[in-house]
């Protein structure tokens, strides 16, 4: 296997993508069961049973100041947490549509400068 490569995981937005590591995810499952809370953050759009254990749903973008209605096509992607700042072993990340498998070049990814209404703590 060549150090050259990076296999992810591409998350679609709803102008953007995210991209993580494909081995801090879990699964990858449609939003129905969804149990939204009232008095939460936009971000947190509530929980999501996963193999009997309640799951937070995240949405990137709302967290980052850019909220936008829950599309058709939204998935959960359920990432491992690491460390143990978080109590719960999985987190989900609310995606615009199915995620994709990329192989990458390291040499291909460089940092972009966060946009003026980005978050830079996230």
């Amino acid at each position: 296997m060549s150090t050259d490569s990076l296999f992810t995981i591409l998350i679609a937005l709803e102008d953007d993508h995210l991209i993580l590591p494909n081995v801090a995810v879990a699964e990858v499952m449609g939003v129905d069961g969804l149990q939204p809370r009232e008095d939460a953050p936009a971000w947190f759009m509530g929980m999501l049973m996963r193999e009997g254990v309640a799951v937070p749903l995240i949405d990137f973008e709302a967290l980052n100041g850019r909220p936008s209605p829950m599309p058709r096509r939204a998935r959960a992607v359920f990432l491992h947490t690491l460390g143990n700042t978080l109590q719960q072993p999985m987190v989900a990340l609310l995606s615009r549509g199915y995620p994709h498998l990329v192989n990458i070049s390291r040499t291909t990814v460089r940092p972009l400068r966060l946009r003026d209404a980005d978050r830079d703590d996230l």
